[in-house]
């Protein structure tokens, strides 16, 4: 199911950073290091490839130099570019632990073996990842990615194991008694 090829996003150009070129990044990563480990397989979303220098910090942004942007109106029009790598660039997964990217398209069944749908998105608003699903009904509906909803995720085959809460599960089964 893991697509080698798809790009994972790592950062967002956020602004520019005075008039020499420099932008302000939003790290996607866990820390500066390990963004900083990627830095010599980073391209923008489509594909082309960048050299960038972490110069410094600022409020909660990192400040980087990037050597094709050498002005200010060049670092406005990157400004929103998002920068990553080929999820073939990042390390294996630990158990219990994946790439949001991998989750999209996701298959994912009760405990009793039915079909109940498919990851769509996986958001954060800042208080944790929020799993987006077209269920085979085609209700979109929105989960916590929490053990407890998500028992069993199986990257590598593609499938997942839902168990939504009890109010959810009224629902469905009401819908599919319609059916």
């Amino acid at each position: 199911m893991m697509h080698e090829n798809r790009f994972i996003a790592l950062a967002r150009v956020a602004s520019p950073h005075g008039v020499s070129g420099r932008v302000k990044l939003k790290l996607f990563t866990e820390s500066v290091e390990s963004f900083t480990q990627h830095l010599p397989h980073l391209t923008y979303e489509n594909g082309e490839k960048l050299t960038l220098k972490i110069t410094g910090e600022a409020g909660g942004m990192m400040i980087a130099a990037i050597e094709s942007v050498t002005n200010r109106t060049q670092a406005e029009q990157i400004g929103g570019s998002l920068l990553g790598v080929s999820r073939a660039h990042l390390p294996e997964t630990q158990e219990f632990s994946y790439y949001v990217e991998d989750l999209i398209g996701l298959a994912l069944t009760r405990a009793d073996g039915s079909d109940f749908g498919r990851i769509t998105a996986v958001e954060n608003f800042g208080s944790g990842d929020i799993v987006s699903i077209q269920t085979v009904l085609g209700e979109e509906l929105m989960l916590p990615l929490t053990h407890q909803n998500f028992p069993e995720i199986d990257v590598k085959r593609g499938v997942g194991i839902v168990s939504p809460p009890d109010i959810i599960r009224a629902e469905q089964s009401r819908a599919d008694e319609e059916l």
